[in-house]
């Protein structure tokens, strides 16, 4: 028998015949309706039940008030701090940055019966000291004057808070809890019994209620505990609060040990998993070995959600569940769907009624808007569909509002409008939900409630927010107000308490027993919460004076954890390390108490670990990718080479980054790119950069090479033609501001480092460019090789520029990326068929192809051939020759011969080529049966 229907069954033997002279007080709404449920048990006729309610509601009939509304307590705040502090008020912005957070901390003040005007005096003075530290003999700052009036003010914006209060008749919840407490000894009570049962955890204003009526013989605290945390841990954490009230007295006699945590059987799992939403793939797991086993109980199973963020995951992957499903826990507006849609809508809008949008939507917030599941149920879809297609068809950065009317809405319905007040945002988010009410029919309860809910947030904002002047409330600022008011917001999820799978947050859990357990979010900062708590109090303040610190919160959560896990035959913790990012994912502290102090002390609970994470084998090498050849890829490479042939590029990813070759050219899948482009990345940039350089050299063309006057010109000319390039690639991209800017003006160095490098040969006197002429500009060459057992295939690619100079003929590779350390390339210390030594040698072969390319096109036996790359992303700028051997000489008529290759010397390049084409397709040398791109790792 469970502690509450124990505790009923006392009561009931004791009151059954006036159960309507008391009055029951339980920590949950759902342990209400268990107790009343266990009450009716008992009796055999028609009664009065007792009045059973929760410690709020309790507290609210002694005060004959209920806690008033946030918005309307944040707006009777801002009255008074408008008249006291108005220069950190100018604006709802500024005071929502502290307005919000020294209201919290009123509101704990009242709760723990704490003299308000002795601790915020004490904080001010904290306050200054810590801040400035000031000596007598310097004057103060107009910054050190605002800072300390601010501080000094709490006293007095304390007491004009409660008068105004007090004035329109509102109240805070602490402000509910300090009226009691300072009323109960006089109050006179309707119930001659108070019964409090199962609290653990008090303000210090519930203890003086409690107190009172326990003392003067009219309420009794009936407490339940468990003799581990109690008496064979005499200093756990989960037993502070059954020490204090013990201290104090307070414990009825009517209040229950037991020794279950050091008797009972138990087998606790703990799944460790990659990830947050595969937790759920555990919970699916085990509710279907229970179905497997013919569990036919399904009430006594738990699902404890922490984290009420995975309400929505766990019911999407859970099995059916014959008895049904069970779903108790208050959701908080802020985590559903329709007010986060509802949220980016008017995120959206504000943005479009800045001066400096024009009227026009930002894409990504509009996308946001339209692609999330809700827009769909509003709107047409096709009509959607058409107006994203034309944001990524016309890369439309920012949408002008009137197409997105036009597209989405019907008539003189302009819902996504520029908004010239709060009043007229308010009312666009007001029509869009009318239209999703409108068909709330089709939706389904959930779904209804949220969106009724939002329709009473919106009202109730329209309301508080239309006395504020203008100049105190701007758009931007609407949104935090919205925010603030939603977390006083929520939907209270109430099903039937007795039948299915119970599904609760860890709160929803109290007084309640179960057989199976699982819990869910595991983790540190979880289970238990964090103890980030934002306070203008300081910590030793606030720890001096009484108020609750990160101690008394573990407190709370370590004895709710061991009450759970108490009586509990089988239980499952699931916690999740980080699947991305740098998330911190440790698992609770709980665990480890179990595993190395629980399970010791009670030899009868068998604890598991299960990793459902795969952890990679590392040796001394981590392989990032390692394929292994067989027929089929021997086959689908030859019919790719035969059929498209191959391009330097490949040839070089190959043999430095063998996964980019298979998955580029293999696969032919290419990097992602954004749908909409805003900002220059690698391929803009490149793009750019060799677009530029072509229309600036184009007008000499088979002429004379331009000189150092005619430079000087091209260089005048590179900021209109780099603009016309680069609004042709991202045609709505705004280029003198923000990153676009910076980017801009490294693209446009990397041209000028291009002209620089130029000159420089010209102004070379061991360089005779007298007959320089640049042949071809971004040219596409091609020829063949003849691979044995494979047949001819093309080698083709596009050259950047090809230079002539009488029989001579000079390629030239642009280059944006960073130089490689080498000064030159000499190809007599290249090894292009050692996997470790040629990781590096994929910029020399790219030139060796070209080199036969240009060759075979030109077909002159006679003719002389050089090449070399110019880094150009740096203002050092580099040129970087290909030798034959290696050389301390760079490109100058008394090293010729050592950079010119002539047609006999380029066959003994080409036998090169053709032999890591053979490469790829052997499948029999050891050697050659993976393709592998390897790293050492760093000891």
């Amino acid at each position: 028998m469970s502690f509450l229907h124990s505790v009923a069954n006392q009561i009931f033997e004791e009151h059954k015949d006036n159960l309507h002279d008391i009055t029951v007080v339980l920590p949950s709404q759902r342990s209400c309706i268990f107790f009343l449920r266990y009450l009716a048990d008992r009796s055999e006729s028609v009664v009065i039940a007792p009045d059973v309610l929760t410690m709020d509601q309790f507290i609210a009939s002694i005060a004959h008030q209920e806690p008033t509304e946030y918005s309307k307590l944040l707006l009777a705040f801002i009255e008074v701090a408008r008249k006291h502090i108005p220069e950190r008020c100018s604006t709802l912005g500024e005071f929502m940055s502290w307005g919000p957070i020294v209201l919290n901390d009123f509101n704990s003040l009242d709760e723990q019966l704490i003299e308000p005007i002795s601790i915020l005096t004490n904080t001010a003075r904290a306050k200054i000291l810590e801040q400035w530290q000031l000596h007598n003999d310097r004057e103060k700052g107009e910054l050190e004057k605002k800072f300390e009036k601010f501080y000094e003010s709490l006293p007095k914006l304390y007491d004009e808070f409660i008068s105004q209060l007090k004035k329109k008749k509102y109240s805070t919840r602490g402000l509910l809890y300090r009226k009691a407490a300072e009323s109960i000894n006089t109050l006179e009570l309707t119930s001659k019994k108070v019964y409090f049962i199962g609290f653990n955890a008090l303000t210090k204003a519930e203890f003086e209620v409690i107190n009172a009526l326990v003392t003067s013989g009219k309420g009794e605290f009936i407490g339940h505990y468990d003799t581990y945390y109690c008496i064979h841990f005499p200093n756990h954490e989960a037993g502070t609060f059954y020490r204090k009230w013990k201290e104090k007295n307070l414990l009825s006699p009517k209040s229950q040990f037991t020794d279950d945590l050091l008797t009972q059987q138990k087998r606790i799992t703990h799944h460790r998993v990659s990830g947050r939403v595969q937790q759920t793939k555990i919970v699916a797991q085990v509710i279907e070995q229970l179905k497997e086993q013919g569990y036919g109980d399904f009430k006594r199973v738990a699902v404890v959600l922490p984290d009420e963020n995975m309400l929505f995951p766990v019911l999407h992957h859970l099995p059916v569940v014959p008895e049904g499903i069970n779903v108790t826990m208050q959701l908080p507006l802020e985590q559903l769907p329709v007010y986060q849609w509802i949220l980016s809508f008017i995120k959206s809008v504000e943005y479009a009624s800045r001066d400096e949008s024009k009227g026009k939507f930002y894409h990504r917030q509009l996308k946001e808007v339209l692609s999330n599941a809700l827009a769909y149920s509003f709107f047409e879809p096709e009509r959607i569909k058409k107006l994203l297609q034309d944001i990524i068809d016309n890369n439309l950065i920012f949408v002008d509002h009137k197409k997105v009317n036009e597209t989405l809405c019907d008539g003189d319905q302009l819902l996504f409008s520029p908004a010239e007040t709060p009043q007229q945002l308010i009312d666009a988010a007001k029509a869009l939900l009318e239209i999703g009410i409108a068909k709330s029919p089709e939706r389904d309860m959930l779904e209804r409630e949220q969106l009724f809910m939002m329709r009473e947030v919106l009202a109730e904002l329209k309301d508080v927010t239309a006395a504020w002047p203008q100049d105190f409330l701007k758009l931007q600022d609407l949104v935090l107000f919205l925010e603030a008011i939603a977390r006083s917001y929520g939907i209270s999820l109430r099903g039937e308490p007795v039948q299915g799978l119970q599904i609760m947050g860890m709160l929803e859990t109290r007084l309640l027993d179960f057989d199976t357990i699982i819990i869910l979010s595991a983790n540190d900062g979880i289970l238990p919460k964090s103890a980030f708590h934002q306070s203008i109090i300081p910590y030793d303040i606030a720890v001096a004076h009484g108020l609750p610190e990160h101690r008394h919160q573990l407190a709370i959560y370590s004895y709710h954890f061991y009450q759970l896990i108490r009586n509990a035959k089988e239980i499952h913790l699931i916690s999740y390390a980080p699947a991305i990012g740098n998330e911190q994912a440790i698992p609770s502290r709980f665990i480890y108490q179990i595993e190395w102090e629980l399970a010791a002390e009670n030899r009868k609970i068998e604890f598991n670990y299960i990793a459902h994470i795969l952890t990679p084998k590392i040796g001394n090498y981590s392989s990032e990718f390692h394929l292994k050849k067989d027929e089929a890829f021997v086959r689908d490479l030859s019919d790719r080479l035969k059929s498209k042939g191959i391009s330097p590029t490949h040839l070089a990813n190959y043999i430095e980054r063998p996964r980019d070759f298979y998955t580029k050219y293999m696969l032919g899948i290419q990097d992602v790119e954004e749908d909409v482009a805003e900002q220059a990345d690698a391929r803009i940039k490149g793009v750019a950069v060799h677009n530029t350089l072509k229309r600036l050299y184009e007008p000499f063309l088979n002429s004379t090479f331009p000189n150092v006057e005619a430079l000087k010109v091209l260089e005048a000319q590179v900021d209109q033609i780099l603009d016309e390039e680069l609004h042709r690639e991202l045609p709505n991209a705004d280029w003198n501001t923000g990153r676009n800017f910076l980017e801009k003006f490294l693209i446009k160095q990397m041209i000028l480092n291009q002209l620089q490098i130029d000159r420089n040969r010209l102004t070379d006197q061991t360089l005779d460019t007298n007959n320089l002429s640049i042949a071809h500009l971004e040219k596409s060459f091609e020829t063949t090789l003849l691979v044995p057992h494979l047949g001819e295939i093309k080698l083709y690619g596009t050259l950047d520029r090809l230079e002539r100079a009488g029989n001579h003929f000079h390629i030239i590779d642009y280059k944006t990326g960073s130089a490689p350390s080498n000064k030159h390339f000499d190809l007599e210390n290249i090894d292009f068929f050692d996997k470790k030594k040629r990781i590096n040698a994929g910029k020399p072969l790219q030139l060796l192809c070209y080199l036969l390319m240009v060759a075979d096109s030109l077909g002159k036996n006679e003719s002389s051939y050089s090449a070399a790359l110019h880094f150009i992303k740096y203002k050092k700028e580099q040129e970087k020759f290909l030798f034959k051997t290696k050389t301390n000489n760079w490109y100058s008529f008394d090293n010729f011969d050592n950079f010119t290759f002539k047609a006999e010397d380029l066959e003994t390049y080409r036998n090169i080529v053709i032999r890591l084409i053979e490469e790829m397709l052997d499948i029999h040398t050891i050697e050659n049966q993976y393709l592998s791109e390897i790293k050492e790792l760093n000891n």
